[in-house]
This record gives structure tokens, C-alpha cells and sequence, in this order.
């Protein structure tokens, strides 16, 4: 569950993450990071949000489920 430590690490305290810095934490492709990123989200484990600043992107935090199971 890499994607899910990364929006740990980088989001500090719940605070939201871009997509895009997942994509570079884990040096892997911004496609590829979308893909794994529906998995926990699924999972109700992260939750993606429209990016208030850039209409086109992507944020995720992580939500109380995956406080409790991670």
C-alpha cells in the first residue's frame, strides 16, 4: 500500500495531496499513480477531491478508515 504511505507522509495531519507529488514520491507516472490511487479509494481508505486551485487535478487525503486499519 504504497500510495497509501505516500498521501501519509506528504499529507501530515489529513491535509490534502496532489496527485502529482504522490507521482513523484514514489517515482512512478502520474497515469499509474491515478490507477493505484482507485484501489484505497475503493478500499474507503483515501478519498479524492477536486483541486480548489487547478480545476483539472486531483487531491487525496486519507480518511478514518485507514486510520483504523493502517
Amino acid at each position: 500500500m504504497h500510495v497509501i504511505d505516500a498521501v501519509r507522509d506528504l499529507g501530515h495531519s489529513n491535509k490534502t495531496v496532489k496527485v502529482s507529488d504522490i507521482s513523484v514520491y514514489l517515482n512512478v507516472t502520474r497515469p499509474s499513480i491515478t490507477k493505484l490511487v482507485n484501489e484505497p479509494e475503493k478500499m474507503d481508505v483515501v478519498q479524492k477531491i477536486p483541486d480548489e486551485e487547478d480545476g483539472r487535478g486531483i487531491r487525496v487525503r486519507q480518511t478514518s478508515g485507514c486510520v483504523e486499519t493502517h
